[in-house]
Protein backbone atom coordinates (compact mmCIF):
# COMPACT_ATOMS: atom_id res chain seq x y z
CA UNK A 1 0.00 0.00 0.00
CA UNK A 2 3.01 2.24 -0.46
CA UNK A 3 1.55 4.35 -3.30
CA UNK A 4 -1.91 4.55 -1.71
CA UNK A 5 -0.40 5.67 1.61
CA UNK A 6 1.77 8.24 -0.20
CA UNK A 7 -1.36 9.79 -1.72
CA UNK A 8 -3.19 9.70 1.62
CA UNK A 9 -0.25 11.47 3.26
CA UNK A 10 -0.65 14.23 0.65
CA UNK A 11 -4.27 14.67 1.75
CA UNK A 12 -6.07 12.59 -0.87
CA UNK A 13 -8.96 10.32 0.04
CA UNK A 14 -9.41 7.18 -2.07
CA UNK A 15 -12.45 4.93 -2.19
CA UNK A 16 -13.51 2.00 -4.37
CA UNK A 17 -16.99 0.83 -5.37
CA UNK A 18 -17.99 -2.20 -7.48
CA UNK A 19 -20.95 -1.53 -9.79
CA UNK A 20 -22.66 -2.93 -12.91
CA UNK A 21 -21.73 -6.56 -12.29
CA UNK A 22 -22.30 -9.10 -15.06
CA UNK A 23 -21.34 -12.77 -15.26
CA UNK A 24 -17.97 -11.74 -16.78
CA UNK A 25 -17.00 -8.93 -14.44
CA UNK A 26 -17.91 -5.53 -13.07
CA UNK A 27 -16.94 -1.89 -13.18
CA UNK A 28 -14.74 -0.61 -10.39
CA UNK A 29 -15.26 3.05 -9.58
CA UNK A 30 -12.21 4.73 -8.05
CA UNK A 31 -13.01 8.00 -6.30
CA UNK A 32 -10.04 10.24 -5.49
CA UNK A 33 -10.75 13.48 -3.67
CA UNK A 34 -8.97 16.31 -1.94
CA UNK A 35 -10.56 19.42 -0.45
CA UNK A 36 -13.42 20.40 -2.79
CA UNK A 37 -12.12 18.57 -5.86
CA UNK A 38 -12.66 14.98 -6.87
CA UNK A 39 -12.01 12.56 -9.68
CA UNK A 40 -14.09 9.47 -10.44
CA UNK A 41 -12.76 6.79 -12.77
CA UNK A 42 -14.39 3.58 -13.93
CA UNK A 43 -12.38 0.47 -14.82
CA UNK A 44 -13.77 -2.70 -16.40
CA UNK A 45 -12.57 -5.57 -14.22
CA UNK A 46 -12.94 -9.35 -14.30
CA UNK A 47 -14.28 -11.37 -11.37
CA UNK A 48 -10.81 -12.97 -11.27
CA UNK A 49 -8.63 -10.86 -8.98
CA UNK A 50 -5.94 -8.98 -10.91
CA UNK A 51 -7.52 -9.41 -14.35
CA UNK A 52 -9.15 -6.63 -16.33
CA UNK A 53 -10.90 -5.97 -19.63
CA UNK A 54 -10.06 -2.28 -19.94
CA UNK A 55 -7.60 -0.24 -17.92
CA UNK A 56 -8.18 3.09 -19.63
CA UNK A 57 -10.44 4.95 -17.22
CA UNK A 58 -13.72 6.56 -18.09
CA UNK A 59 -13.44 9.59 -15.85
CA UNK A 60 -15.11 12.78 -14.69
CA UNK A 61 -13.76 15.81 -12.90
CA UNK A 62 -15.53 17.59 -10.07
CA UNK A 63 -17.66 19.57 -12.51
CA UNK A 64 -18.99 16.29 -14.00
CA UNK A 65 -17.49 17.14 -17.39
CA UNK A 66 -15.99 14.34 -19.52
CA UNK A 67 -12.23 14.79 -19.69
CA UNK A 68 -10.24 13.87 -22.78
CA UNK A 69 -6.86 13.52 -21.05
CA UNK A 70 -7.19 11.63 -17.77
CA UNK A 71 -3.74 12.65 -16.47
CA UNK A 72 -4.30 16.38 -16.05
CA UNK A 73 -6.40 17.45 -13.07
CA UNK A 74 -5.84 20.43 -10.86
CA UNK A 75 -6.57 21.28 -7.26
CA UNK A 76 -5.36 24.83 -7.08
CA UNK A 77 -1.83 24.77 -8.49
CA UNK A 78 -1.33 21.03 -7.94
CA UNK A 79 -1.49 18.74 -10.98
CA UNK A 80 -3.35 15.48 -10.37
CA UNK A 81 -1.45 12.72 -12.13
CA UNK A 82 -2.24 9.29 -10.68
CA UNK A 83 -0.79 5.86 -11.34
CA UNK A 84 -4.08 3.98 -11.63
CA UNK A 85 -2.42 0.62 -12.21
CA UNK A 86 -0.47 0.99 -8.95
CA UNK A 87 -3.65 1.93 -7.07
CA UNK A 88 -5.52 -1.08 -8.46
CA UNK A 89 -2.64 -3.49 -7.80
CA UNK A 90 -2.48 -2.35 -4.18
CA UNK A 91 -6.27 -2.55 -3.82
CA UNK A 92 -6.31 -6.15 -5.11
CA UNK A 93 -3.03 -7.18 -3.45
CA UNK A 94 -1.36 -8.27 -6.69
CA UNK A 95 2.00 -7.48 -8.28
CA UNK A 96 0.56 -6.66 -11.71
CA UNK A 97 -2.71 -6.54 -13.59
CA UNK A 98 -3.33 -8.88 -16.51
CA UNK A 99 -5.48 -7.98 -19.52
CA UNK A 100 -8.09 -10.51 -20.61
Amino acid sequence: MKYTNELKNKGFKISYDRVAATRDGYDLIVDISKNNSYLKCSFSMSHQIGYYFSLEPFDYDSSDTRLDDYTDYFDGDEEWDFDYEALLCEYYGVEELIEM
